[in-house]
């Protein structure tokens, strides 16, 4: 028998009740159990909670702060990086305009009344203190002997949409303002170094013309710069490092006050020693220059350069009133405060700062760097060197292991040498900081702990490339910015504060909330702990009804199913079960489904030589039939055939004779007709430039004439601020016309008249003709002054006058110029040589005479090419040779019916010399090629030629032991190539 076991409805209830009601029991007896002490524990961690929520406050007030402080210090940081990139770039920008400026200079016609000019409207603003300054009372700090009080208006929000955080800036104070020249002088220098002209804007450079080869002779004789000129190739531009006398500082990194200078030992002087901004405003300014130079092109030619010293002051300009707090910009930097910003070059060395003792200078006795401040390990070096510094810096390491712990030497802090080169600053270890942000160039950041505070400190490289500057990545050098980090971190500061005394607040109620709390909890738990209860019996009572009705509906489904596979056994193939649910009795149910239709599925399945031979045959007779009549001929004539000899021998001899003379008279006819067919063209030829002369000389008449009544009314007119705009507006004019159509005239006339009112001045159309006419349209600008004149079109109109009798007056010895060589060439090609041996005769010259006959049909509308090697003098017959170049160039210029490209080429080779002579014309067929050079072929028409050139050319070349070839295809042209020996012995 089976044994027996409980159906699966049984067992469902079971499992149900097991899983359900017994764990309900268990929470409602645990609930009971805890629920005595919970009130005890909720009010030991209410106590604790407020412990930890004062803590937690404190810690959210401490990292408010914090955080604050840090979001500051970025935001802080990335403002004063991309004010010390903006300010590199500024400088950069300032410099590459100076590169413009001697670009223009070298344009120049030098002179000092050019250079003049050239330097007056070259200005800039320089932002100056008034000067007036006095210690104050605790004799602690300078103070301005007369401040100025500060007056300004208060601006509001006029509506209201504006109101939300609408704030006002006061305008900066902007100091005193002066306009300084950009340059302290301007030179022009000659290829052996001497001054030629000089125009000088102030009193550190000497007005004197001096020889600048020598060092001695140069700024704080420290400048090397022409060594540097004579290097340079046209374009190029030559810029200097900073140069100027090094400034002492007796008391550096502080206040120059009584007090400290009696500490120090030293008389209180402050006027002795170095500039330093709100340190020492009374100090020595540091005075230098940056010198830029190129070379002067005349004709493609270095005729000399021309400098300009740029004042150093515009560049410290940049840095001297930068300071990166909420201030903006100051008229006196205060280094002091840690706010400031200064400039290195390319090396490290300090070439802007506001205090000017830091600037390294030169010594201007000896000419060498000055010691700048060096580490105590390095001073020491530096005494038993006994060298320049130019010398020691090539003995030491650079930037060698900078650290705050390093001290300076106190001696040259004693000195006064303070000059700050990065390389030898070992105890200032943010000098390898900077270089290294900048090995690469850009920029970047750092913070460092320096002069008693933290500072943020920059550096941005200055993107400048000219000259030697080009080969460091650094450009010009790099500009550094320093923030004292306190000033970033008052508002943090100040929140933190009032955080604080939020806290104390919180506290107190904190603990009064905590007893109400404990309260509330006790009465809370009681009211749970009786609804837990009632909330498990039922919950008991609703998992047994669900467990009976999901017990019952399991249960029908599998006896469904059950009692079909029944049927399915039974041999009803066509029996499914329903599907009713997508459950797992329905995919149960599918399956069985899909198993039934594979059972059924596999039930019911179980299914040409012979005619050229002939021809040769008939030749042959024929020849044997004439040699027989040959012999017969000859035997009927043997007796007399010696005289029959001497007598044709003798014939023969007086036709070669005539044919000599006949060909003589031909070549010399073929000569005298190829110049008369140049006559046409050398009268023209002369004419045009006779012209030329004759109507140059009628203009210079009339404009002398005109111009004796015009210059004393020009002269009462001019001023002593307008002459020297005048003379330079005649020197600007260039002497040689441009060529221009009207119509490119007209248009030039009408921008410029459109330009000229727009600038507010009258009559611009009569102005721009003159100005036009003498080609300074685009300089229009440099000469306002005149064109402002009440009498400008006057003034315009009389330097047109000079203008034109010089442009006259080139016209004129071009002209003659040109008729010299037209009537020297014209007697070289018909000169007849008395010698009828060979003399040396140079090619080149012999084509190039014939070239200049021909010019005029040459210029017009045929591209010249010449190709010449250097060549000796070839042994020859000049007049026969030049008959040669006559018929080649004229036979090329007829076959491209005088337009295409027109090339000939000298070539020296081994043994001869190559001539070739090469036209693009229409080329020779292939059948006249073989008869180009038989007597009387040609393929001109009737009185263009008589078809001897080529012939008597081939027998001149073969005269001279040469010979001569053609190249040809049709539609591409012609070339002729003629060989002839060198010299023999």
């Amino acid at each position: 028998m089976p044994r027996r076991s409980f159906s699966i409805r049984t067992k469902l209830i079971a499992i149900f009740v097991l899983i359900k009601v017994l764990p309900l029991v268990a929470l409602a007896w645990f609930s009971w159990h805890v629920i005595s002490d919970l009130a005890d524990t909720l009010k030991k961690q209410t106590e604790q909670v407020a412990q930890d929520t004062n803590k937690l406050v404190g810690g959210i007030a401490d990292m408010a702060t914090n955080n604050s402080i840090e979001a500051l210090d970025d935001r802080s940081r990335q403002a004063i990086e991309r004010l010390t990139t903006d300010t590199a770039r500024q400088v950069a920008d300032f410099l590459y305009d100076r590169d413009v400026d001697i670009r223009l200079a070298a344009q120049l016609t030098p002179g000092k009344k050019a250079f003049q000019t050239f330097l007056s409207g070259r200005t800039r603003k320089v932002v100056m203190d008034d000067g007036k300054w006095k210690m104050n009372e605790d004799g602690t700090k300078w103070v301005s002997a007369d401040p100025a009080p500060v007056q300004y208006k208060e601006v509001t929000a006029r509506i209201e949409d504006n109101r939300n955080q609408f704030h006002y800036r006061p305008p900066e104070a902007t100091g005193v303002i002066e306009y300084r020249p950009l340059y302290l002088e301007m030179t022009y220098v000659d290829l052996s170094g001497m001054e030629k002209f000089k125009v000088s804007n102030t009193r550190l450079l000497p007005e004197t013309l001096l020889d600048v080869s020598k060092k001695e002779n140069t700024f704080c004789k420290a400048e090397t710069y022409f060594e540097s000129l004579k290097k340079l190739k046209p374009g190029q531009i030559y810029v200097s490092d900073v140069i100027g006398a090094y400034v002492k500082g007796f008391l550096p990194g502080g206040v120059y006050s009584k007090a400290r200078a009696e500490k120090a030992g030293i008389a209180f002087e402050p006027e002795k020693s170095g500039y330093a901004g709100l340190e020492n405003p009374l100090g020595i300014r540091f005075n230098g220059l940056v010198r830029w130079a190129t070379a002067v092109v005349i004709k493609g030619r270095i005729t000399g350069f021309v400098t300009l010293a740029l004042d150093h002051i515009h560049i410290m300009e940049f840095t001297d009133h930068v300071i990166p707090t909420n201030d903006r910009y100051c008229i006196t930097s205060d280094a002091g405060s840690g706010n400031y910003a200064f400039m290195w070059d390319y090396k490290g060395r300090n070439i802007s700062h506001p205090r000017d003792y830091f600037i390294v200078g030169y010594d201007s006795e000896t000419g060498q760097q000055t010691v700048p401040w060096l580490e105590e390990s390095l001073y020491d070096k530096w005494l038993s060197c006994n060298c320049s510094m130019s010398e020691f810096e090539t003995q030491v390491p650079w930037f060698d292991a900078q650290s705050l712990k390093k001290k300076p030497a106190k001696d040259l802090t004693q000195q006064g040498f303070l000059g700050l080169d990065g390389r030898f600053l070992n105890f200032a270890p943010q000098c390898t900081g900077w270089h290294t942000l900048t090995q690469h160039g850009g920029s970047g950041s750092f913070l460092i702990f320096w002069s008693k505070l933290w500072k943020l400190t920059t550096a941005a490289a200055i993107p400048y490339y000219t000259g030697h500057y080009g080969d460091h990545p650094r450009g010009f050098g790099y500009v550094t910015i320093g923030a004292n980090v306190d000033e970033f971190h008052k508002p943090a500061v100040h929140t933190a504060a009032i955080i604080k005394s939020t806290r104390k607040d919180f506290e107190t109620n904190l603990i009064a909330q905590k007893e109400h709390n404990q309260a509330y909890l006790r009465s809370s738990l009681h009211d749970t702990a009786i609804k837990m209860t009632l909330s498990t019996g039922i919950m008991i009572v609703l998992v047994i009804f669900i467990a009976l009705w999901m017990a019952a509906a399991l249960t029908g489904k599998i006896t469904k199913m059950i009692w079909g596979i029944n049927n399915f056994q039974k041999r009803d193939m066509d029996f499914r079960l329903e599907e009713t649910s997508n459950d797992e009795i329905g995919q149960l149910t599918s399956s069985f489904n899909e198993m039934a239709d594979s059972i059924q599925q596999y039930l019911s399945v179980v299914e040409d030589a012979k005619k050229n031979t002939e021809l040769a045959n008939a030749r042959l007779k024929q020849e044997v039939i004439e040699r027989k009549a040959a012999q017969v001929e000859l035997s009927l004539h043997r007796d007399q055939l010696e005289e029959m000899v001497k007598k044709r021998t003798a014939q023969l001899e007086a036709q070669i004779h005539e044919r000599e003379r006949a060909e003589e008279e031909l070549m010399q006819s073929e000569k005298m007709a190829a110049l008369g067919q140049l006559i046409a063209g050398i009268a023209h030829e002369i004419n045009t430039p006779m012209g030329a002369i004759k109507s140059s000389g009628s203009n210079i008449l009339a404009f002398h004439e005109k111009l004796q009544k015009d210059i004393p009314d020009l002269i009462k007119t001019l001023t002593d601020q307008h002459l020297p705009l005048f003379f330079a507006l005649l020197n600007q004019s260039p002497h040689k016309a441009v060529l221009r159509t009207s119509r490119e005239e007209r248009k030039l006339i009408r921008s410029l008249n459109d330009t000229l009112s727009g600038a507010g001045i009258e009559g611009g159309r009569q102005m721009a003709f003159f100005l036009v006419q003498m080609n300074v349209h685009d300089q229009w600008e440099m000469f306002k002054p005149l064109l402002l004149h009440p009498e400008s079109e006057f003034i315009l109109e009389t330097a047109y006058s000079l203008h034109s009798i010089t442009s006259n007056t080139t016209n004129i010895n071009q002209a003659v110029d040109r008729v010299s060589k037209i009537v020297y060439a014209l007697k070289s090609y018909i000169r007849q040589s008395d010698t009828n041996e060979k003399i040396e005769t140079d090619i080149i010259d012999s084509i190039e005479t014939v070239l200049t006959i021909y010019h005029n049909q040459i210029k017009q509308s045929t591209e010249l090419v010449r190709e010449y090697d250097t060549v000796e003098p070839i042994l020859g017959y000049p007049d026969e040779l030049s008959q040669v170049w006559t018929n080649l160039v004229y036979n090329a210029l007829q076959a491209m019916d005088y337009k295409g490209i027109l090339t000939i080429r000298v070539k020296s080779l081994e043994n001869h010399v190559q001539i070739c002579v090469a036209d693009t014309g229409c080329g020779i067929p292939e059948e006249n090629k073989r008869k180009i050079f038989q007597p009387f072929f040609t393929t001109k028409k009737r009185g263009e030629g008589s078809g001897l050139g080529l012939d008597i050319v081939a027998k001149i070349i073969k005269k001279h032991d040469g010979q001569i070839d053609l190249e040809s295809e049709v539609g591409k042209g012609t070339t002729f190539t003629v060989l002839l020996p060198r010299n023999k012995d």
